[in-house]
């Protein structure tokens, strides 16, 4: 007669099975939700297409969708979540000069302050994991157009003025035939940027230094993973906009310096809002 199966010796081999099988899965994160799976053969992205999971461009997944997974590997899908918001920049005001025989040659005096113009800016910024990987401005308006000074430059030849020719205490408005239209209420919220005329000329290499050190602490190579690079950080679209190729990164000091100065004569200072506001460009 053949001996009984030992109960106990089956309850264990039924276990080892059980983990071996558990041992050759894969355990796949999505939303937040686990499950275990047979990878199959293939990669990542393959998996995932096979269990019908749907993925956005921005969508983070580890490891990368074109590493090949194999039993025992986790895989973990977090989702892009994409969203708007508003900041408002300032628009540099002119300055008009005229002339005067109210004032002695070489005299000067304000008639008219001038003002700084408001921009409302809307960007789309996507982020993953908190991490915002990717911004694109979708819409700009003028809130408030800038008012230009308006300055008298003296012409007399003496220290007395022209006779018929009364100064005008500074401060006053224009003296022009039509009224000048009321001030737009201040947007809420953004205190106006000051312009130092000694500070944000772009020809100067220094001032592209001075912003490099505040965008990326001065590394010219900065490649971070957050979606810009370079000391300027530019983002990637914005660098071939401008004709760049490769990465900012990949590229010399002069060189990023050089789009710098595109990107500038196209938009001015709006594309570094915190520090050049920080460094007094605007």
């Amino acid at each position: 007669a053949s001996p009984k199966p030992d109960a106990g010796a089956s309850s264990a081999g039924s276990a080892t099975v059980a983990g071996a099988n558990a041992d050759r899965r894969v355990t796949v994160v999505v939303d937040g939700s686990a499950r275990q799976v047979d990878p199959g053969k293939g990669t990542v992205g393959d998996l995932l297409a096979r269990l019908g999971v749907e993925l956005d461009g921005h969508d983070r997944v580890r490891p990368a969708r074109d590493q090949p997974v194999g039993p025992g590997d986790r895989v973990v899908v977090e989702r892009a979540d994409v969203r708007r918001r508003q900041r408002q920049v300032a628009i540099a005001h002119g300055q008009r000069q005229r002339a005067t025989s109210a004032l002695p040659a070489g005299g000067r005096r304000t008639v008219r302050q001038g003002r700084a113009g408001v921009v409302t800016i809307t960007e789309e910024l996507v982020e993953v994991g908190g991490d915002v990987v990717a911004t694109r401005e979708i819409a700009r308006r003028t809130t408030r157009p800038p008012r230009e000074a308006i300055i008298e430059v003296g012409t007399a030849s003496s220290g007395k003025p022209q006779s018929g020719d009364e100064p005008t205490a500074a401060g006053e408005p224009e003296p022009s035939g039509e009224p000048e239209p009321p001030d737009e209420p201040e947007p809420p919220g953004e205190p106006e940027p000051s312009a130092d005329a000694g500070l944000g000329d772009p020809a100067k290499p220094a001032t592209w230094d001075r912003l490099a050190q505040c965008e990326s602490g001065g590394n010219w190579q900065a490649n971070t993973g957050n979606g810009f690079y370079g000391g300027l950080q530019f983002a990637a679209e914005t660098w071939r906009s401008l004709g760049g190729s490769g990465h900012p990164h990949e590229r010399s000091r002069q060189r990023q310096i050089e789009m710098g100065r595109r990107l500038h004569a196209r938009r001015g200072w709006a594309p570094w809002p915190k520090c050049t506001r920080q460094l007094g460009y605007r």
